[in-house]
């Protein structure tokens, strides 16, 4: 008979710049993370939307099975979307309305 594994998933938080540059998508795996300002274009770095909730990034996966010690190991799944609005408060990130601002008299 198999063993079901018990996993615990939660999100991680990202680090992207205000023009919409994905720094990381696992802040609290980069322990030495310093990234004020952009790599690509030196532009503010933001890890919270303006009401204060962690913009959502990777998955952390924990195995939660007591009875299952051999696969402790948490395993961190990164991810390469940018979120586009706040899931928290509905209001759209700076990358967004940058974007919505720049191309509205082309709409």
């Amino acid at each position: 008979m198999k063993k079901l594994v018990k996993v615990k998933v939660r999100n991680l938080m990202s680090a992207i710049c205000e023009k919409g540059h994905l720094q990381t998508s696992t802040l609290e795996r980069v322990e030495d993370f310093c990234g004020d300002l952009c790599t690509k274009c030196n532009s503010k770095v933001l890890t919270h939307c303006t009401c204060g909730s962690p913009i959502k990034g990777g998955l952390l996966a924990v195995n939660a099975n007591p009875n299952f010690t051999h696969a402790r190991q948490p395993r961190y799944m990164e991810s390469q979307e940018i979120p586009n609005y706040c899931p928290d408060c509905g209001k759209a990130y700076p990358w967004v309305e940058n974007f919505l601002a720049k191309y509205k008299n082309i709409l």
